[in-house]
């Protein structure tokens, strides 16, 4: 029984407070729902996409050092489906993007949606985001929105981060 109360606590532990896990009964589907935290990504009904997707990405290296060369003065946010097929490819590759340039891990904000791309939390200015597909990457900076990466990067993206950045 001490396991078990110990197991609990442990993967409470690793999840964010405002996450929660929504069952999609029509799709027969769990996804999770909510402000997530880096470490909630790695929950088993995410992980297997960032297995598969983070170390294969290799990003361009002649990019990342740009990117790295800009001020880290900006926030992005991440709006997500752990449902979603473009996410469970994106997700990977921009995590390791964050992770290969140190971007700070408090400049990013993780909102996980269900189908109908609500994310069953108080996120306070979600509905002006008008966000329509998913993934969306959405770089801000002074609160006024620079540009956004909707579902599949034009180039890739860093490349397409970087041109954002650009502007």
């Amino acid at each position: 029984m001490k396991i078990y109360v110990l197991l609990f606590f442990f993967v409470a532990a690793t999840m964010s407070a405002q996450v929660q896990i929504y069952y999609d009964s029509a799709k027969q589907q769990e996804m999770l729902v909510g402000i997530l935290n880096e470490k909630d990504l790695f929950h088993p009904l995410f992980k297997p996409y960032i297995d598969a997707f983070y170390d294969t990405y290799l990003p361009d290296a002649q990019i990342i050092e740009k990117i790295k060369s800009i001020p880290f003065d900006y926030n992005i946010k991440i709006i997500l489906g752990t449902w979603c097929g473009d996410s469970q490819e994106q997700i990977p590759p921009f995590l390791k993007i964050l992770h290969t340039i140190r971007f700070p891990s408090s400049n990013v904000t993780w909102i996980a949606v269900d189908r109908k791309k609500r994310p069953h939390a108080n996120v306070s200015d979600y509905e002006t985001l008008k966000i329509e597909r998913i993934p969306t990457f959405i770089f801000f900076r002074n609160n006024q929105e620079m540009g956004r990466i909707v579902e599949t990067p034009k180039a890739s993206l860093e490349k397409d981060w970087l041109e954002i950045l650009s502007k």
